[in-house]
């Protein structure tokens, strides 16, 4: 599927929905062009988003940061 068709697609399931989006937002790479990123790399963007999540629910706790380090 070429991002046209999956821009099209996509934004026919949000209207069936309901759902608001912007219809002037540029097409997304074409699936050829995009390579998956490894097991390693989504762990540690998980971790980080944890982190992140962690630290802003719990204000001026460093437990997160220090992980991290």
């Amino acid at each position: 599927m070429n991002p046209e068709e999956r821009k099209k697609k996509t934004e026919a399931i949000l209207s069936k929905r309901n759902i608001p989006f912007i219809d002037l937002l540029p097409f997304t790479e074409d699936e050829n062009e995009v390579a998956p990123r490894s097991i390693q790399d989504i762990g540690e963007r998980i971790i980080c988003l944890f982190c992140l999540a962690g630290t802003a629910f719990s204000e001026g706790d460093t437990s997160f940061v220090e992980y991290l380090k």
